[in-house]
Order: structure tokens, then sequence, then C-alpha cells
């Protein structure tokens, strides 16, 4: 079963009409790519990040604790040197 997006991804909550899902397939990164999560996200559970990855076979996943929907935010220095190691060792 392919993941669907929930549409405040795509910005269309607003608009009664485009309240559907939006099918996102499987396919292969080409270019390193890194799912970062916190662990206290009130916009995505950890059931979203596992669906999301099951459709990017050849990514990474980092689970942030204690943290909320923007650990570029609450965390940047471990962030920061998270994508540095994915750079460097890809």
């Amino acid at each position: 079963m392919p993941y669907s997006a929930p549409n405040a991804i795509f910005g269309r909550d607003a608009d009664p009409e485009q309240q559907q899902d939006h099918p996102i397939k499987r396919h292969t990164a080409r270019s390193p790519t890194l799912l970062m999560w916190g662990d206290q996200d009130a916009l995505f559970s950890r059931t979203d990040q596992d669906r999301f990855m099951a459709t990017l076979p050849a990514a990474q996943s980092t689970v942030y604790e204690e943290t909320g929907h923007c650990p570029n935010w609450e965390r940047p220095e471990r962030v920061a040197a998270d994508i540095a190691a994915l750079v460097l060792h890809s």
C-alpha cells in the first residue's frame, strides 16, 4: 500500500474541494537522504515516519528525543552533525 501524504504537506488543507490524500510512490533516492523526526512531533506520528521511510528504501532515519516538529530549530548542532556525517559517509 503506498503512503499518502496529508494535505497539510501540500498546503491544500484550506480548500475543502482539495481534501484528499496524495499518494507517494516508492522510489530510489539518488542522493543521500536523511529523514529527521522529533519524538514529540505533534504533526506526524512515528507510524507516519515509518510509512514514509518505506517509500525511500535507501534513506536513513534519525529520531531526536524530546524534540518536536522542527529538529533543525530545536537541536541545530546535532542536526548539523548528522547531516555532515551523512554527507561524509556517502
